[in-house]
């Protein structure tokens, strides 16, 4: 069986290379500030590179999607949103950086691997400022193809680019080489943009539910509450119910041996009443009783004046006197 198969010619590595920076205010237009970076990746690699004569010239083009999550600040609700920055890279280098001896290059052609893609999200001191950088390794081959026979059972392979990307991750990003030019199929990049956007309509469908249910759950905590303020006034005015009756029952007791006070003190003072009107009757008698003998004891006076002339006159006419 013969099948196609590169042969690499010469390699060139950068470790760590800086890819991608930009800073992002955290207040937004129309009220709208920026919580927190959901998501980072980049999407719609593509690789331009070229080389000519003895000079290779790396161009690479990307779109960087972020997914954030924003709040307004007038309202408090969060919601999410989508931000599509377009980036690219560039080097050029001699093509003997590669350690390669070559003296043909009309068979060669470029390949370019992005791998171990890093993502470090930051914020600024005064935190009014997200900050994003993105780095990876950066290898680029110089590769010649060529026939190779194999004699083994045939082997059902899938589209080359599909096996590369089945080979990456989440930090892997594969480029196509040179002679494949741009995306097979155009509207990859796209149809990737409008997922991305889709799937952030869905997570602002799913934070709107999901601030509607935390509404409903505050206003249900709320009515609980409210039932429970009723349930205790109702329980206190029972209590302050059972208090008074408690109360008036006392009082009208405390009322009944008043009234029971009042009545045998009425009765006192009725038998006060007799024993006064006795006496003032008594008493009536006995200054009756005084007055005669007042005139009892002035006519007895008048009596024994009287009898003390006469006793006078007889003794004057008795002894001449």
């Amino acid at each position: 069986m013969l099948i196609m198969s590169n042969i690499v010619r010469g390699i060139h590595r950068l470790d760590d290379e800086l890819l991608f920076y930009r800073e992002y205010e955290v207040s937004i237009a129309d009220n709208k500030v920026m919580r927190n970076i959901i998501s980072c990746e980049i999407k719609n690699l593509e690789d331009h590179s070229f080389y000519y004569n003895n000079k290779i010239n790396i161009d690479l083009t990307f779109d960087v999607v972020l997914i954030y999550e924003y709040e307004d600040s007038g309202t408090g609700k969060k919601s999410y949103d989508i931000i599509v920055e377009k980036a690219r890279k560039t080097h050029q280098f001699n093509m003997n950086v590669y350690d390669a001896s070559i003296l043909d290059v009309s068979d060669l052609k470029l390949i370019n691997q992005l791998k171990k893609v890093k993502y470090n999200i930051d914020t600024s001191s005064y935190q009014d400022k997200f900050s994003l950088l993105i780095s990876g390794l950066l290898d680029s081959y110089i590769v010649q193809e060529d026939v190779v026979t194999i004699n083994n059972p045939p082997i059902n392979y899938k589209d080359k680019s599909t096996t590369i990307c089945e080979g990456s991750d989440s930090n892997r990003v594969f480029i196509k080489d040179q002679k494949q030019g741009n995306w097979e199929n155009e509207d990859v990049a796209e149809s990737l943009i409008q997922a991305e956007m889709n799937l952030c309509n869905v997570m602002n469908k799913v934070t709107y539910l999901y601030n509607t249910n935390n509404d409903l759950k505050d206003k249900l905590k709320m009515r609980e509450k409210q039932i429970e303020y009723s349930e205790k006034r109702i329980n206190t005015l029972k209590k302050s119910n059972q208090d008074l009756e408690i109360s008036i029952n006392n009082f009208n007791i405390e009322i009944e041996e008043l009234k029971q006070k009042v009545r045998s003190q009425d009765e006192v003072i009725r038998k006060l009443e007799e024993d006064l009107s006795l006496k003032e009757m008594r008493l009536k008698e006995v200054i009756g009783e005084n007055l005669k003998l007042k005139e009892d004891i002035q006519n007895m006076q008048e009596q024994t004046m009287q009898d003390n002339t006469i006793n006078r006159i007889i003794k004057k006419v008795k002894f001449g006197v």
